[in-house]
């Protein structure tokens, strides 16, 4: 039986964490490319354009939800914001 090196295993809750990381960034990204400003993507979400700005830089953790509006204000498949070589 063959032995991992514990050094180069990412378990699962390390790849949800990257995943999340990567949310932030591609929504930016994403607006930015549709030129969009964070206070009119913000206004559309009826969320703060400061809890956008912590979203897009990784303070905070978007619920499932927020993510479906931002897909769906962004016209974009939700899994794009899944995909962590989406605009990135």
């Amino acid at each position: 039986m063959s032995q991992r090196d514990p050094s180069t295993h990412i378990s699962s809750a390390d790849s949800l964490v990257y995943l999340y990381m990567q949310i932030g960034k591609t929504i930016k990204n994403i607006r930015t490319s549709k030129n969009i400003s964070q206070k009119e993507l913000a206004f559309k979400l009826g969320v703060t354009p400061v809890y956008l700005s912590m979203v897009e830089n990784n303070a905070k953790t978007p619920s499932l939800n927020l993510l479906e509006r931002i897909a769906k204000t962004l016209e974009i498949p939700v899994a794009i914001l899944f995909s962590d070589f989406a605009f990135n």
